[in-house]
Parts: structure tokens; C-alpha cells; sequence
């Protein structure tokens, strides 16, 4: 992580973050190796396994990135704390996803193992660096999933900036804010979900 990367996080800490969208990208993806090995950090800190990591990661990169209208810090103390309480959201909800769909006995033994062998120690991984393909490749695809999301209809954009800001509310919380029923919530989601699955692999295929 070089000092470029540094400087970069420190100018988000300082109100970078909830800049101009073009403005507070450019230094969103100056900052992208710091905010890696912080959120490698954090990871550890939490106890994530291995197997949610890059769920988990993307999901707090996202999460940072739509909700940087919210972020009021004015310093790297502030904004780290910011992110690490995002990261303990994400990782409680992978938690209890996990819990409610529990992965066939076979498919978690699978799990275990790999988790047994990422644990070791690399000769090549820098301590608290974070290594993992799918997480360097999500800055392309957040840039991606933001002109996606962008595009979505008006409601369905709105319950998608909702349920997936920084304060990361429930399905009930935005039906109470929209004023209509968690169902209808739900409903949109997942239709909104679907819309941006078409127009990611449409990117994908134009790549």
C-alpha cells in the first residue's frame, strides 16, 4: 500500500468522500488499496470466515460508496469507524442469511476445509494485506453496478438507495419510509435486483 493510496483515504476521511460523484471517485479509486487493507483489518478483527470474506467485502465497498452523502467525519478516526461498523453490519447479516438458508452438509465440510487451508499463512501475502481476486476485480464492478443502478426506474432506484445506504435499515424500515408494506418492499428488491443482474451481465458481455 503506497502513500498515494494513504493520502487518498485521509482526503475521504476529511470530506472527500461526500464530494461530486466524479470528484469523490477519483479519490475513491486512488484510496482503493488503503481501503483494502483496512477492510482486511477489519475482517480479522470481526472473525469473518473465510468463505463470506469477499461477500462481505463487496458488500461494505458498496455500502461506503452509496452511502458517502451520509458520512459527516472530518478525520481518518472517524471515517475508519464509520467503515468498521458497516463491516460488523454486513458480516451479522451474511451471519444470520447464513443461518436461515443453511448449505447442504457437503457443501459446508467443502467450506471448513478451504477455510482450514486459507487460514495458513502465505509466503507471498504481506500481513494484513488483502489478496483476493474478487475483491480487487469489484472496484471495475462497483463503477459498473453505479451507472447500473443509476439507470434503474424511479421506484425501484429509491428502495435500492434505501436498503442499501450506510445505515443499512430492514425491509420494514423502508416500507414505514415509503409508506407501503414490507411485501411491496420486497417486491421491488427483488425486481430491482433482477434489473441490475441484466444490465451487469449485458456490461459483462461488452467488455
Amino acid at each position: 500500500m503506497g502513500t498515494e493510496a494513504d493520502d487518498a483515504l485521509r482526503e475521504l476521511a476529511q470530506g472527500a468522500l461526500s464530494g461530486s460523484g466524479a470528484d469523490a471517485w477519483a479519490v475513491f479509486d486512488r484510496a482503493w488499496p488503503a481501503l483494502l487493507h483496512k477492510l482486511a483489518t477489519f475482517q480479522r478483527a470481526l472473525g469473518v470466515r473465510s468463505n463470506l470474506r469477499d461477500d462481505c467485502g463487496q458488500a461494505v465497498l458498496l455500502r461506503v460508496w452509496k452511502g458517502r452523502s451520509d458520512y459527516r467525519g472530518t478525520s481518518l478516526s472517524e471515517f475508519l469507524a464509520w467503515m468498521r461498523t458497516i463491516c460488523r453490519r454486513e458480516h451479522a447479516r451474511l451471519l444470520e442469511s447464513q443461518a436461515r438458508h443453511p448449505r447442504p452438509e457437503s457443501e459446508l465440510a467443502n467450506s471448513e476445509r478451504d477455510e482450514e487451508v486459507n487460514s495458513r499463512p502465505s509466503t507471498d501475502e504481506l500481513p494484513g494485506e488483502q489478496t483476493t481476486d474478487s475483491l480487487v476485480d469489484a472496484r471495475d464492478e462497483l463503477r459498473s453496478l453505479e451507472e447500473c443502478i443509476s439507470g434503474l426506474e424511479e421506484s425501484l432506484l429509491e428502495v435500492t438507495e434505501l436498503l442499501y445506504s450506510a445505515d443499512a435499515p430492514t425491509e420494514r424500515e423502508v416500507a414505514e419510509i415509503l409508506g407501503c408494506s414490507k411485501s411491496q418492499v420486497n417486491v421491488l428488491r427483488q425486481k430491482a435486483l433482477r434489473a441490475l443482474a441484466a444490465c451487469m451481465e449485458q456490461k459483462g458481455g461488452q467488455a
